[in-house]
């Protein structure tokens, strides 16, 4: 009886410090205890972008897209070779625009000065034109079309238009606007494309006589601009 209760004794507190080991080890391996209770997902939470998703405004590289620069339209008008038939049609617009303006100018403007000044684009743009038909004859060359005679004739009639519904001083200041303007434009075409596109002798010699005509007229544009501004 002796010897069973120094087992007891002995055993007891053992199985005490095993039953203690095991629950220990529930508690530290546990999920659930590790964690807390489950608590059901708010569904009402709106859940932020992830990784994959795309975010408006951030940067291409992060999100996957490459951003690509937009180039700017290249005016065929500006960049076209014009040949000999295409310089002739050119020269033909240009002097065509001039003379239709300047009639209305001669006609309509108030200062005598800039009067002066359309009577005299009228008969050296007809005379102009006159030496382009010429030419075109002689050679055998048809003018022909292009991006640049069309932007021209379309510019030209907008003037056109912008000059007639105008009167008195405000008309004068069109006008001689717009010869600054497309003197300048004329001029520039013809030192970039239309002398070194000419191959025919005869068109090319005409582009030449034409040069420094244009320019003249620049000049004394620019002249009769200062001296509107100054009234």
């Amino acid at each position: 009886m002796r010897y069973a209760k120094l087992i007891i004794t002995f055993f007891l507190p053992v199985a005490a410090l095993m039953t203690m080991a095991s629950c220990a080890h529930e508690v530290a391996v546990s999920p659930a205890s590790a964690a807390g209770p489950t608590e059901e997902p708010d569904r009402n939470i709106v859940k932020g972008p992830t990784m994959s998703e795309p975010v408006l405004g951030a940067n291409p590289e992060m999100s996957g897209t490459v951003a690509t620069a937009e180039v700017p339209a290249v005016d065929a008008a500006e960049t076209e070779k014009l040949g000999d038939a295409k310089i002739l049609r050119v020269a033909h617009e240009a002097n065509s625009a001039e003379i239709a303006q300047a009639e209305i100018a001669e006609k309509r403007a108030r200062d005598p000065r800039v009067r002066d000044y359309a009577k005299m684009m009228i008969r050296m743009h007809k005379d102009a034109d006159r030496r382009g038909d010429r030419v075109a004859a002689a050679q055998k060359i048809q003018p022909a079309p292009s991006a640049t005679s069309t932007k021209l004739h379309a510019d030209a009639q907008t003037t056109l238009t912008n000059i007639s519904v105008q009167q008195g001083a405000a008309l004068d200041n069109a006008y001689v606007n717009a010869q600054v303007e497309e003197h300048s434009a004329v001029l520039k075409i013809i030192d970039e494309r239309l002398l070194p596109g000419a191959t025919d002798a005869r068109v090319k010699a005409l582009v030449q006589e034409i040069r420094p005509v244009v320019a003249s007229h620049l000049e004394q544009a620019l002249t009769l601009q200062s001296a509107l501004k100054e009234k």
